[in-house]
């Protein structure tokens, strides 16, 4: 089948998903961005696609009324791509603004809703916080693009109920983008480790240097550690595009005054990704609002010791497999990083393999979709 994905090139998670298809010798599949998605784009993820077989399309303009000819323009563009491809299924990955476009390419579509799309995004526009007219504007035809998709799926339960009370949608489907669990097993050589990690022990931090992250957070509990791990363990940080500068100075400053070792890496390719977290005494991530976290998903099947913040995850993949914060503050935060170093409950690191296994391995939930897709060709 043809398939265009209505999605961004710089997200490792939309890749990965749209990889699983484009490698099908049976299907040609195009990736589909605004244009802003492609400032930012590494060559690790240039590389991926082109290795993956993805055809990029030429980008188009932001969605905005304020450009009512452009945006007339693009959709006309839009239907005759979709046209001459002869596409098969839209998809659009991450609902805002993806899924707009997706309901103007006049095919039938699928909305993946991702986390801060139908958590925040959306809820702001539905109830502006400033009184933004045309925000309601635009919801009002988000109701549209959402009522006329064909499928809907989320990456969470909570993602799942912000879909039924937003748009009154109650038949979203749970589908995680999952984790490849056997090929995160089945590394056990550290040579796959940067080379700067391959002889020393570290905690790692996985996900980027952002606010919505709690990095700064994450550094003053760590400065509070006892000085025999702060001597022992160096601590793994990550940045791309997200990331300012003042705000990475901050976090530094505050690990350098507590003199704590540690290695900030720009995104890596995804097998040393993996490895990273396979290797790790410990991982943890803490962020303010979340969907179903890859990395955490990695660290379950990796059996690596896990602490996740106080955002209420789904209790099918994270309960009893994994540390909890009954609060985001630096000082639970150190407590859980002691206890996790010196006594990780071994019966936590099974229950978590045995969740991820069940309910995010990537070929089962992968499988699921390719169900959706051929239910969506019968209906043609």
């Amino acid at each position: 089948m043809n398939i265009l994905y209505i999605a961004s090139p710089n997200s490792v998670h939309d890749l990965k998903w749209i990889s699983w298809f484009s490698n099908n010798p049976d299907n040609t599949v195009y990736l589909l961005s605004e244009v802003q998605n492609w400032k930012n784009t590494n060559d690790n993820l240039l590389s991926f696609i082109k290795e993956n077989k993805i055809n990029s399309c030429d980008p188009i303009p932001a969605f905005s009324f304020l450009k009512p000819f452009e945006k007339k323009q693009t959709i006309r563009n839009l239907r005759n791509f979709c046209a001459d491809k002869k596409i098969d299924i839209v998809h659009a990955l991450f609902a805002t603004p993806n899924a707009m476009w997706a309901y103007h390419c006049g095919v039938k579509y699928i909305i993946t809703t991702r986390g801060s799309d139908v958590m925040q995004v959306l809820p702001e526009m539905k109830a502006p916080p400033f009184k933004l007219g045309y925000l309601k504007l635009l919801f009002g035809l988000y109701k549209k693009v959402f009522k006329n998709a064909i499928f809907i799926t989320s990456t969470s339960l909570k993602q799942k109920e912000s879909v039924r009370s937003l748009f009154g949608r109650s038949d979203s489907k749970i589908i995680r983008t999952g984790i490849d669990v056997q090929a995160i097993a089945d590394i056990i050589n550290r040579d796959t480790l940067p080379t700067a990690l391959q002889s020393i022990d570290y905690v790692i931090s996985p996900r980027w240097i952002n606010p919505l992250y709690n990095t700064t957070t994450q550094a003053k509990a760590i400065s509070t550690l006892n000085p025999e791990i702060i001597s022992r363990y160096t601590f793994v940080f990550f940045r791309n595009f997200s990331t300012t500068n003042a705000y990475q100075q901050e976090t530094e400053e505050i690990l350098k005054h507590a003199k704590v070792k540690y290695i900030i890496f720009d995104s890596l390719p995804q097998k040393e990704m993996m490895a990273c977290i396979r290797f790790a005494s410990l991982c943890f991530m803490i962020p303010d609002r979340d969907g179903t976290p890859n990395s955490a998903l990695e660290a379950m099947a990796a059996r690596c010791p896990l602490i996740v913040g106080d955002f209420e995850y789904d209790i099918d993949l994270f309960k009893n497999t994994c540390v909890r914060l009954i609060k985001n503050t630096p000082e639970m935060l150190s407590e859980a990083i002691t206890n996790s170093l010196q006594n990780y409950p071994e019966e936590m690191k099974e229950n978590a393999y045995a969740a991820v296994s069940r309910c995010g391995n990537r070929p089962i939930e992968m499988s699921k979709i390719w169900r959706l897709y051929m239910e969506l060709i019968a209906k043609n």
